[in-house]
């Protein structure tokens, strides 16, 4: 079955979506307006389906032939809070925010697999899940009285993955003059992205007296130099580690001596164990050193999202599915990326597949600039439908 053929037949509906949904982009948690449009059109389709408060929808289509086993597939639909500098005429109509990472693309080309999916019902057996999930790019207040969450494991916690044999993902990314590409990479593939905040307390005194005080702003000048020591001394040479300070606050008065600083940076590692280590021995490090400046040191670290583990056996099908709908000479093995993507919430519970669809655009995801060519969203929502069908016919009963 030629699925890029189907998809053509709704690409102008798929890029009126995306329309939409880039003008009115929402942030992590938030995405109230943008779910209520994914249901209308799943309600224009003929498609039930459960949705959640505020944001997040769930969609089964069951196919008439027997099977027994459920895919799922995962596009993401929140926002960033950027300004929107690229001119489009479909531009974000909400000062600081924008779709700057393309999910408003993903929702459109998953809505546009559903259309061709529920055409092709008497095709295939088993059950094709929708997973349409918020807050990807950030924790929110998804249930009342819980600590705020990942949209990915909120999504978790409602029961996307239930009864879910398998799961595949897709992301857009920009490079220019290429269009309808994909790239796939086996094991890990995306980074663990954690935060991390060390608070340094010291003793503040007059600046002429140091010998009075606890000078915090050089134990944390010395914190800092010795956490790259993680990377050098307690990580493996041959796994990647990064660890970046992205800031450092301490003092507000040239004369005095600052009795506090703080550290906020972020780990990326494709190591889980490691990953799950890294709060005890950044407690190590901080504590030990500080206490050399007459300072203690506390550590809070906060679990971001997990390493991104695709399943070799769920890439061979999705870099199948790719090659029948854009060709072989347009898929290809990429490598790692230390960049964070919360589809790895998924990773740990069943066999995932996570690939990158290339449509050309001159400026990266999270960029003021970003765009991508609506050309390609065809290959997204057929590439989707394909993958799907594959999974499905290989594993059903």
């Amino acid at each position: 079955m030629n699925f890029l053929d189907l998809a053509k037949k709704y690409e102008d509906r798929v890029i009126g979506i995306r329309h939409e949904l880039h003008r009115h982009p929402e942030l992590s948690s938030e995405e109230k307006w943008t779910t209520d449009r994914i249901c209308q059109e799943l309600d224009s389709i003929g498609l039930e389906y459960k949705r959640f408060e505020p944001s997040g929808v769930i969609c089964d289509i069951k196919g008439n032939k027997p099977g027994n086993k459920t895919v799922a597939l995962r596009a993401d639909i929140d926002a960033l809070p950027q300004t929107e500098q690229t001119g489009l005429e479909f531009s974000s109509e909400i000062p600081g925010k924008m779709h700057a990472c393309g999910h408003d693309t993903h929702a459109a080309m998953l809505l546009g697999a559903a259309m061709i999916i529920n055409d092709v019902r008497d095709e295939f057996g088993g059950t094709i899940r929708l997973l349409f999930q918020p807050g990807e790019e950030g924790k929110g207040n998804f249930i009342p009285g819980e600590e705020p969450m990942g949209g990915a494991q909120f999504m978790c916690k409602m029961g996307a993955l239930e009864g879910v044999d398998a799961i595949f993902g897709q992301h857009i990314g920009p490079r220019e003059g290429m269009t309808g590409y994909y790239v796939y990479n086996y094991g890990a593939s995306a980074a663990s992205a954690n935060k991390f905040t060390i608070k340094i307390h010291g003793k503040a005194t007059h600046g002429a007296f140091p010998q009075t005080g606890a000078d915090a702003s050089v134990a944390a000048a010395a914190v800092v130099m010795a956490l790259q020591t993680l990377v050098s001394r307690d990580s493996d040479p041959f796994k990647p580690l990064v660890v970046t300070i992205g800031q450092i606050n301490s003092g507000s008065v040239f004369n005095i001596i600052s009795g506090e600083a703080t550290i906020i940076g972020t780990v990326r590692t494709f190591d889980r164990e490691f990953n799950n280590n890294m709060p005890e021995m950044m407690q190590r490090i901080a504590s030990n050193v500080a206490a050399g400046y007459k300072c203690t040191a506390e550590v809070i670290y906060e679990v971001n999202t997990e390493v991104l583990i695709n399943d070799d056996t769920m890439v061979d099908i999705a870099k199948g599915a790719a090659e029948k709908v854009v060709g072989a000479n347009k898929v290809f093995r990429g490598s790692p990326t230390m960049g964070g993507e919360d589809f790895a919430e998924y990773t740990k519970y069943c066999p995932s597949g996570f690939v990158n669809l290339v449509c050309s655009g001159k400026y990266p995801n999270h960029s003021n600039f970003f765009t991508v060519d609506e050309a390609g969203f065809k290959y997204g929502s057929a590439f989707l439908t394909q993958v799907a069908f594959d999974y499905l016919e290989k594993y059903n009963d």
